[in-house]
Formats: structure tokens, sequence, C-alpha cells
């Protein structure tokens, strides 16, 4: 079986103030999510699975289609997803990611977080915040 480790990464406007072009930040952001998906691949038991590493830039700030993009080229069987597990108000204020994907999915959906992992009112009004 084959397993790809997706890493849509979110590509921030703010590169034209540091004289940038886009290409370049893209570049830039595509070598550090691709450096992040190879060390998660270096630590993981793949029990012979063959894991492969994809990396593909988010530059409208809405990861869900880039998702569902590379679900449809690498013809999955199932996604694996993580969830931060907000609770109360943020979970209310946040439309996440995870449930949309659950939503909008043609494939199952596998949803898993951390043990204790949650996010609260504060993390959300930063992501709201940008």
């Amino acid at each position: 079986a084959g397993v790809v480790c997706l890493n849509v990464y979110r590509v921030r406007s703010g590169y034209l103030n540091i004289g940038t072009s886009l290409e370049q930040q893209i570049a830039r952001m595509g070598e550090l999510a691709n450096r992040e998906c190879e060390q998660l691949r270096d630590r993981t038991d793949t029990a012979g699975a063959n894991l492969t590493v994809k990396c593909a830039p988010d530059l409208y700030h809405k990861p869900v289609p880039a998702i569902l993009e590379q679900l449809g080229e690498e013809s999955a069987d199932l996604l694996v997803i993580g969830a931060l597990g907000r609770r109360g108000i943020a979970g209310m204020l946040l439309a996440s990611v995870t449930e949309q994907m659950i939503r909008r999915c043609g494939v199952p959906v596998l949803a898993v977080k951390k043990k204790g992992e949650a996010a609260g009112l504060s993390q959300a009004v930063r992501t709201l915040a940008g």
C-alpha cells in the first residue's frame, strides 16, 4: 500500500515586504513544508508501506479545495487528517478544515489528534486575526 504525506502550506502575502516574488516565496515555503514532511516520514514506522512526501501551496488561504484537488490527483482511498479538537466558542468561531473535509470529501476520512490537545478561545482569535 502507498501512503502520501501531503502538506498543504499557506503562502502569506508578507513576502512583498521582504523583496521576494511570489514564485520565490512559494519555493521557500515549499522547502520548509517538504522538510517537515520528510522529518515526519523519518520518525514514522511505515510497516513496509511506501511513504512519499508531497507539498502543495495554498495561495488563497483555502486549504480544503487544495486538499481535495490533491486527493483527486492521487486517487486516494482514505484521508487521514489531523484535528485540533476545538471546543466551545472556539469550535463555533472556526469552521475547521477537518470538519469541512469530512463533509466534502469523496473518500472516508479518519480524523486524529494528540491526546489531551485542544485549541481554546485565544487560539481561535489569533487564527481569525490572521
